[in-house]
């Protein structure tokens, strides 16, 4: 009975631990807990004082005065060059910020998306004035770069805390499929228009490829379809379950 009571006790402490842990980040997550005035106050400062790479934003109207005073093209590209670190850097702080008040995986994945923001705003601007192989180096070093120098970057980062890293082996999965079926439809058209075979039309790879889009833009709706509705379990974190199973042995 003794034994039977102290672990009652200690099922109760824990439940008690918890609950206030929640309630805490529940009061620290209530933006609105000081009134509207006192948020606004805080997010200004918060979005634009309490980094030093802010003093950048500087070079944004200096390259809008220099364009306009037709200067010279290379001061204003390295003016436009500096003046894009802060906004990139601001928009990665909101999504991690907007992630505290949803959920880590819709965090991360507008975290990536509006990451990428900066190629998209490039490759729109490039396909307006025709430079195609702007847009095609464009999104060649962003996809080198996410998949080489942020994933190596993550990895290294999470050796050094971490001496045994876990993942979800199904996530990880589908993630490997949809990056060969990205692989595979850039390469079909290139392969098409490289080997043309006798009596296919003229443009076949443009249509091959304009179709292939298509097909991977509905691939990545299902996608997140996936993700953040139907098998939302495969991407939650497992840190509580096991702070629980530690603190029960």
């Amino acid at each position: 009975p003794s034994s039977l009571t102290a672990g009652s006790c200690g099922r109760s402490l824990l439940m008690d631990t918890q609950k206030d842990k929640l309630l805490a980040k529940a009061e620290r997550l209530n933006v609105y807990r000081h009134g509207p005035v006192a948020y606004l106050k805080k997010s200004v400062t918060a979005l634009l004082f309490e980094n030093w790479v802010n003093v950048l934003m500087i070079c944004f109207p200096l390259a809008i005065h220099m364009e306009e005073n037709h200067g010279d093209p290379s001061n204003i590209f390295f003016c436009s060059l500096l003046a894009i670190a802060p906004f990139a850097e601001r928009l990665s702080f909101v999504t991690e910020q907007l992630a505290l008040h949803t959920s880590e995986v819709l965090g991360g994945m507008l975290n990536a998306t509006f990451g990428n923001v900066t190629e998209l705003i490039v490759s729109l601007f490039a396909l307006k004035y025709g430079m195609l192989r702007i847009v095609q180096c464009s999104l060649l070093g962003s996809i080198l770069s996410n998949l080489m120098l942020v994933l190596g970057c993550a990895f290294f980062a999470g050796g050094i805390v971490t001496k045994q890293q876990k993942f979800s082996a199904p996530a990880s999965s589908v993630n490997y499929s949809l990056l060969v079926l990205g692989a595979s439809s850039s390469l079909l058209p290139c392969a098409i228009d490289a080997n043309p075979s006798e009596g296919a039309p003229p443009g076949s790879g443009l249509v091959v490829s304009r179709v292939l889009s298509c097909m991977m833009l509905v691939v990545y709706i299902c996608y997140v379809t996936f993700q953040l509705v139907t098998h939302t379990f495969l991407y939650e974190d497992d840190d509580d379950d096991d702070e629980e199973a530690g603190e029960g042995e």
